[in-house]
């Protein structure tokens, strides 16, 4: 029913719009581009004065290129489309992209969007992690252009196979890296520690990149027969399942034909080879337990992920960063807790939740204590860039260091001067490369101590002060692009000069000295596996003292006292090493499987095969139309490189060009069964933005043929300054019908009302941060109300007449102040806060109308996903022209709430002398589950709502599993309304809980309801359903049990 679509527009759609944290432009970009082969590469530099071209883009446009030769080769196809890159200079900057419509949290390294396939990534300090970021996301661009021809629109084609995620983000691992120390740990710890080894579709989350790439691996090492029979140059079995994909109609077939295997004949096989990879190593290693006592009991507690342990100078207390509870935290507990319990723990603050504390920067933690073991230093993000906070921890007073005049993209890892508490060393990233700093706490001075183009991470300080010792990349020739391992360095404050402490073929990690500086301890992965190793600096000598299986993630150490944290049944956990084991004999280690396997595939060999004999390897599927797709003639564009004389890029100034990012056009003529005649219906959507994403247009129409009765709007979103702006034209028109009559001539006619509602508004929205904001708006509204007379005799329907009974004009002013902080589980909040006020009046004074509201919301988690929420809603409206505020449910799909049409069709009548304030002006408030939508109404309201949030098990449902995840909720609603010339409704008085069936004119009062309901998402649409009882708490009656159906999610 058209009239029904429009009141959930209306009073639905603004709901999911009332909240929500920001993407904020703290910076103003002057966005510049390079064009390679394939590629056109988008940059800026901070200084908005240099036309140079920065040495990310530079690195970014030549690494693609390579890029581009491994995958095309890898996967069997030549892109089709050029592929936009946009480079930021730092995670913070990376943030604030408009490309993506949501935040971009510290784990999140580079990102594929598929509206036009455009790539997003950021430099964050890291030269390795920075050249894998680029190679894994052209993986997605590829498999983008190739499988979904370059759109998310393909994605919904029928003859589309969607790629899984575990297939899409470790085969975007496997090409963009080797097997790694890092890859190894992850699946060690499946095989090992786990009760059971995953199935393909449980490979979610960080799983899907390393549990994905050993699936690629066993695929390409056990499965390629022609590659491995010496009979091609690089594996050629990963074209050919992509080949499949592209003429199968699902996955399934697609491996049957390329594989001769399915799906779950796949998984068996992966299952078999990761046995026979490890289980015959499980008698060469330690156990956790075997070498170490752990803190917690990790059974008991809520926590997964426990790292960056940092031992105080007095080794009385331990800090370290844990997600207990779902929020990653700063906790500090006593060094000597042993299976301690979460009483134990100081939680001195949370991540996330907070304008100070945005994120810890986690991924690179760095905690240190002062020398006086009392304070301790972090480094966080906050409002679009890094500083460093010192925090007593005694009283939890924290003071902010900043460093606005210098260029810092970012800051991590601060360490504390062991006998100097005026000074801290750090690293920070500045546009391409990140170097050690140090910083006197007392006269804000900062001295650069590296100035190179190698990484830096992981710093500490020699005991007597007067070294940093580091990890590094670094070469002997500072020309030389990095190595690709990582050894250990010690950069002396006295004679500035950078001494070499490891020179090996493998990887160290941490380094602390210890004994007077005598005693090196560091993370080597000389096996293969992470493991503590000593090294004697008077001898060189150095022996390996721990052999665990899964292997050592972090470390921190005085003396002899050593702690690290570690990877145990998909938790990080954090222990302490037995002090026998420092004074042990060196361990006689046996090096892992996957050292002796290590194939670094060179795909570019396939490439002359590849061009003259594309589909000729064993497993192509030879299609026609694949053959032809890959080989169809390419336009110029696509081989487009801007170069100068000199052999440098050419750099272009950025210039805003709006395309297409997803149409979609749906239109229908049916036979009216009611009236036997022809009606057309359809809708139009489309959306069009720039490359940067910071301007968009949304257009969005009824295909009617008389647009008096369509709905449509366009929206323009102005996005790349601090102030958001939104400018919007909407026209919604629908007809409610009264009664139908024979004329003289034997016509049916039918009386009806059309209402044309149009309105014109500017939205701006200045954000204060990731969590608050301010908006206005600014808005006309013009309603005109048609009564007309329509022939349903006629063939094709028709108005017969129509008469323009009334038109009026309203202009609003609101503003709001909105915070929001909550972190979500599955589908609804479960932690933090959010609320809004809100006033809104009609500026001109041409109707004295007046709304001020309150709505505050309280999420608490309790247990494993249980949680409660606590929401009090309060509204006044006053003037002469006011309009009252409406209480009730939630408009439903589904109700057996009875008299829901009487009460707003009652309210939405051409005799209304308030409809234009009614349809513009007015707050419907929601819910009271139970009762009939827009059941009271007043000058004044008050709700409040209390529910118990907790997933159900899925097991017990068999029958129902593929609705996903089910959620449930136990509810309290209890709201009240009373007109300015009233006082409060007596709570206790029984003719202030009249039930409005019982009177229809009795619109205020009180309300309460009762009830549960589950919580699920089917066919991709989220769905409540309520069981609701209304209760009346004087005269303890209770109503029917009622049932309602509606769209969306808690919130």
């Amino acid at each position: 029913m058209k009239f029904t679509k429009y009141i959930f527009l209306i009073f639905i759609i603004p709901i999911y719009c009332q909240f929500g944290k920001n993407i904020v432009q703290y910076k103003s970009f002057d966005w510049h581009y390079i064009q390679s082969k394939y590629f056109d590469v988008y940059f800026y530099n901070d200084d908005l004065n240099s036309k140079k071209i920065n040495a990310n883009a530079e690195f970014v446009a030549e690494e693609s290129l390579k890029s581009y030769d491994i995958i095309s080769n890898a996967i069997g196809w030549k892109l089709k489309n050029r592929i936009p890159i946009i480079v930021y200079n730092s995670h913070n900057d990376f943030q604030q992209t408009n490309v993506i419509d949501m935040f971009m949290p510290e784990g999140v390294g580079g990102v594929t969007e598929l509206y036009k396939n455009r790539v997003v990534i950021p430099f964050d300090g890291n030269n390795r992690q920075f050249k894998h970021v680029i190679h894994h996301e052209l993986v997605h661009a590829f498999i983008n252009d190739y499988i979904y021809k370059g759109s998310i629109q393909n994605m919904q084609n029928d003859d589309v196979v969607l790629i899984p995620l575990w297939m899409n983000e470790g085969l975007a691992e496997f090409l963009s890296s080797s097997w790694d120390t890092e890859s190894e740990m992850w699946i060690r710890d499946l095989v090992i520690n786990g009760e059971k080894l995953p199935k393909l579709n449980e490979l979610n989350g960080y799983l899907a990149y390393r549990g994905g790439h050993s699936v690629w691996k066993y695929i390409v090492e056990e499965l390629d027969t022609l590659y491995n029979q010496g009979k091609t140059d690089a594996p050629t079995i990963i074209s050919s399942i992509f080949s499949a994909i592209a003429t199968s109609p699902d996955l399934n077939t697609a491996l049957e034909k390329s594989l001769n295997l399915d799906l779950e004949s796949l998984e068996l096989g992966w299952h078999k080879y990761l046995k026979s990879e490890y289980w015959p190593d499980i008698n060469n290693r330690s156990y956790l337990n075997d070498i170490s006592s752990t803190l917690f009991d990790y059974d008991k507690i809520n926590s997964t992920y426990d790292i960056g342990p940092s031992l105080s100078p007095d080794k009385s207390k331990l800090a370290f960063y844990s997600n207990q509870n779902g929020i990653m935290s700063l906790c500090i507990i006593p060094s000597d807790c042993k299976n301690c319990n979460t009483k134990s723990i100081k939680n001195v603050l949370k991540s996330g939740m907070s304008i100070e504390f945005e994120e810890l920067n986690i991924l690179k933690a760095g905690i240190s204590w002062s020398p006086n073991s009392e304070n301790i230093i972090i480094s966080s993000s906050s409002k679009g860039k890094d500083l460093l906070y010192t925090i007593d921890t005694n009283n939890n007073k924290k003071q902010k260091h900043e460093f606005n005049e210098f260029n810092f993209g970012s800051i991590s890892q601060p360490i504390w001067h062991p006998i100097d508490e005026s000074k801290i060393a750090f690293i920070a990233t500045n546009i391409s490369q990140s170097d050690i700093y140090l910083y006197d706490l007392k006269t804000k001075k900062i001295i650069q101590i590296t100035n190179d183009i190698f990484t830096e991470k992981e710093i500490s300080w020699s005991n007597d002060g007067q070294s940093i010792l580091f990890s590094s990349d670094r070469t002997n020739n500072n020309n030389e692009s990095w190595s690709s391992e990582y050894d250990l360095f010690k950069y002396d404050l006295n004679n500035k000069a950078i001494i070499q402490l490891t020179d090996t073929d493998f990887n160290e990690h941490y380094p602390i000295l210890t004994n007077n500086d005598s005693t090196l301890i560091y993370i080597s992965d000389y096996n293969g596996i992470n493991n503590l190793s000593v090294k004697n600096l008077s001898d060189s000598s150095m022996k390996i003292i721990t052999n665990l299986y899964t292997g050592i993630s972090q470390i921190t150490a005085v003396d002899n006292d050593i702690y690290f944290s570690s990877l145990n049944d998909r938790k990080f956990i954090l222990s302490k090493l037995d002090s026998s084991m420092y004074f042990s004999n060196p361990t006689n280690i046996t090096n892992a499987k996957w050292q002796s396997e290590i194939n670094d595939y060179d795909f570019t060999k396939l490439k002359n095969r590849f061009d003259k004999k594309r589909h000729n390897y064993r497993n192509y599927i030879f299609d026609k139309n694949l053959v032809q797709a890959n080989n169809k003639a390419i336009p110029d564009s696509l081989f487009l490189t801007k170069i100068d004389s000199s052999g440098n890029y050419v750099i272009k100034k950025y210039k805003t060009k709006f395309s297409l990012d997803v149409g979609q056009l749906s239109v229908g003529v049916g036979l009216n069964a009611r009236n036997n005649n022809y009606a057309q219906n359809g809708l139009a959507v489309f959306q069009f933005s720039d490359i940067l994403g910071d301007h968009k247009i949304y257009l969005g129409t009824e295909l009617d043929v008389n647009f008096k009765r369509s709905d449509y709007a366009l929206v323009y979103r102005y996005l790349p300054k601090l102030i958001d702006w939104t400018f919007m034209f909407t026209h919604d028109g629908f007809t409610v019908r009264e009664n139908s009559y024979i004329d003289e001539n034997g016509n049916l006619l039918e009386d009806q009302t059309l209402y044309e509602n149009i309105s014109l508004g500017i939205d701006a929205n200045r954000p204060l941060s990731r969590f608050n904001r301010i908006e206005f708006n600014l808005s006309q509204y013009y309603m005109l109300v048609h009564d007309e007379v329509v022939n349903g005799s006629s063939q094709y329907g028709g108005v017969e007449s129509s008469n323009l009974i009334y038109n009026g004009n309203l202009t609003t002013f609101s503003t709001r102040y909105v915070w929001d902080n909550t972190r979500w589980f599955y589908t609804y909040p479960n932690n933090g806060s959010r609320f809004y006020f809100k006033f809104k009046t009609d500026p001109t004074k041409n109707k004295d109308i007046n709304l001020l509201s309150f709505d505050g919301r309280v999420y608490r988690p309790l247990f494993n996903g249980v949680s409660i929420f606590l929401r009090n809603f309060l509204g006044h409206s006053w003037g002469d022209n006011r309009q009252s505020i409406y209480l009730g449910s939630e408009p439903s799909i589904y109700s057996s709430n009875p008299y829901i049409s009487d009460f707003y069709l009652n309210e939405f009548n051409s005799g209304n002398s308030n409809l234009l304030t009614l349809f513009n002006f007015t707050e419907n408030i929601t819910p009271v589950r139970g009762v009939p939508f827009m059941y009271k109404s007043g000058d004044n309201l008050a709700l409040f709502n209390f529910e118990l949030r907790a997933p159900f098990l899925l097991y017990y449902f068999p029958a129902i599993k593929w609705f996903g995840q089910i959620n449930g909720v136990l509810f309290l609603d209890i709201g009240v309304t009373w007109n300015n010339n009233e006082s409060l409704p007596n709570i206790s008085s029984q003719s202030n809980w009249t039930r409005r069936e019982e009177d229809p004119n009795k619109r205020t009062g009180w309300v309460m309801s009762y009830g549960w309901g589950p919580r699920f998402i089917f066919l991709g649409m989220p769905l409540k359903l309520n069981f609701a009882w209304q209760y009346n708490p004087i005269t303890k009656e209770k109503s029917d049990r009622r049932y309602e159906v509606t769209i969306g999610i808690d919130l």
